[in-house]
């Protein structure tokens, strides 16, 4: 867009007598109405590529969601088993100290200790 403003002062212009004043204000606004479709291609291109980015956003968060839950449930697991664990081995180590003892006063053998340590 273009603004011009103009003023001249005359006097006795063109063998008029008196004075000849002009003032102009012109504003200029040039728009393409049409480019053979280059500004609609380009906007249908912009929405397609926000649309795509969207997408992109949606899938990804919706695999960080499953990834999230897949190892908080492998967490969840774990912590059962090393409870598990933890128990199996105070009760095998509870089980060898008697075995130990057992062996001290000989009603077990050797073998029957190295067999429960296994």
């Amino acid at each position: 867009m273009d603004l011009a403003l103009g003023a001249t002062r005359n006097d006795d212009m063109d063998g008029s007598p008196g004075a000849n004043d002009d003032e102009t204000a012109v504003i200029k606004m040039s728009y393409n109405l049409y480019r053979g479709g280059a500004d609609r291609a380009k906007m249908k291109e912009a929405i397609a590529r926000i649309n795509g980015a969207e997408q992109a956003l949606i899938a990804l968060r919706r695999s960080i969601t499953q990834d999230v839950s897949i190892l908080w449930n492998d967490l969840e697991d774990l912590s059962i088993r090393i409870e598990y664990l933890q128990l199996h081995v105070t009760s095998t180590e509870e089980v060898l100290a008697v075995y130990l003892e057992q062996l001290a006063i000989g009603k077990r053998t050797l073998l029957d200790v190295l067999d429960i340590q296994n």
